[in-house]
């Protein structure tokens, strides 16, 4: 679901790297690979034909401001996947600006911004920001044939791994089939259909529960959604052996790593090396001996490092990836006050208004603002905005509902359901 280090695959591929610092790697890694994301803030939410799309696109890469793109590219999309218009725009300032001309005749209801940089182009490109943009027309989007889908309930057990007789945590995640949140609740039976567990969405579709595995069973899910309808869903097949890794929170912001081991691993198994890394900088590593033990744990000191997405990895004593987990880091260094007062008010029709945005004077800003019409423009409060874009959608493939909400919210569950999407 993340942006995957190419370092794992060297360590995989090569015995050479034990003798090198991971951290060098990294750094050779940022200069040949910079992870860009971008950003774009449009004029409003839709638009009528004739009108004009006004934006501007932010680019970072890692937490800093990106230089690694000279050109930003902008594209305008049907719903069939044919590129409408097309434009062109300089980085200047780690920002870019443009604007696409609506013909007056344009008919389309829905139009997909796609934005990008030739950086961009040479990762992953499923991280290419997109965005659906409404036209205001009379014309219907085109009638799709109706498919009759169950809704889906997928089971991802932390790290990866599920391992028999080793107590773990199992995060879930149910979706209707557009792939919205859903919520449900039932249980988790074995294959003689005793209970072992409740089950039951805590937030956008999402939960957890604990269960230690046993060898030989296996496990099912009956369960049922909002309209009461029955489903089972097998859960995966414990493995007989193998490292798991879990990580939980701790007072005062940092992180707790629990590593647990099955009896009967591989010694290679047992040599164990564990390394948090984000935006592509090692943040921790440490060595793990679990040769006469079955678990260990330790504190990743995270309260004072940028807040983002911390990718955590266990290798075994031949460098092979074991387990893997993210977790996200808030530390609130992101976060400023700022006012906007108007300097000049005139409520005539096309008077000419004047608004000041002032921040502190230590702070080097890069800004933009639109003002619209706010009973035209219904505000989408808890979607996707520069803070998410760059601190969480932007490193996650696939689709996370309201995800500014984990950063508006001061409830102290908000970080909790926060750590379910990065469980899912």
């Amino acid at each position: 679901m993340h942006r995957i280090l190419f370092l794992l695959t060297f360590f995989v591929a090569s015995q050479s790297l034990c003798a090198q610092k991971l951290d060098s790697l990294l750094a050779i890694q940022r200069k040949a690979d910079p992870q860009e994301k971008v950003y774009v803030h449009f004029d409003k939410n839709f638009y009528n034909p004739g009108e004009t799309i006004w934006f501007k696109a932010y680019f970072l890469t890692g937490s800093e401001p990106s230089d690694a793109s000279k050109n930003f590219y902008a594209e305008l999309i049907d719903e069939q996947g044919t590129i409408v218009k097309q434009v062109t725009a300089p980085i200047l300032f780690s920002g870019s600006s443009g604007s696409f001309e609506l013909d007056s005749a344009f008919s389309k209801p829905v139009v997909y911004f796609r934005g990008y940089t030739v950086t961009m182009l040479n990762g992953d490109t499923s991280f290419l920001y997109t965005k659906p943009i409404r036209i205001l027309t009379t014309k219907a989007p085109d009638a799709k044939t109706a498919v009759a889908a169950a809704p889906t309930l997928k089971f991802l057990p932390e790290s990866g791994n599920w391992i028999a007789g080793v107590p773990s945590r199992i995060a879930f995640a149910a979706v209707n089939e557009q792939g919205l949140p859903i919520t449900i609740n039932g249980s988790v039976v074995d294959e003689k259909g005793a209970k072992v567990v409740e089950l039951k969405t805590l937030h956008q579709g999402m939960g957890i529960f604990s269960l230690i595995p046993e060898a030989g069973k296996t496990y099912t899910a009956h369960w049922k959604d909002e309209s009461g309808k029955m489903y089972t869903t097998a859960l995966p097949q414990p493995n007989a052996e193998g490292v798991q890794l879990r990580i939980t929170e701790e007072a005062g912001g940092n992180k707790r790593f629990t590593i647990n081991r099955s009896a009967g691993v591989p010694e290679d198994m047992k040599q164990l090396y564990i390394a948090a890394t984000m935006n592509q900088a090692l943040i921790f590593e440490a060595r793990v001996n679990l040769e006469a033990k079955l678990a260990a744990t330790g504190i990743f000191p995270t309260k004072d490092i940028q807040s983002g997405i911390l990718q955590i990895t266990v290798f075994d004593a031949s460098h092979k990836p074991l387990a893997e987990r993210i977790v996200f880091v808030n530390n609130h260094e992101f976060e400023f006050d700022g006012d906007i007062f108007l300097s000049l008010k005139n409520f005539n029709r096309r008077g000419l208004n004047q608004a000041e945005v002032i921040i502190s004077d230590t702070l080097a800003a890069n800004l933009s603002l639109s003002v619209t019409d706010a009973d035209l423009n219904e505000s989408d409060r808890m979607g996707d905005n520069i803070v998410s874009r760059f601190l969480l959608t932007g490193d996650l493939r696939g689709t996370i509902t309201d995800p500014y909400y984990y950063f508006f919210s001061n409830d102290d569950s908000a970080s909790v359901y926060l750590d379910l999407v990065m469980l899912t």
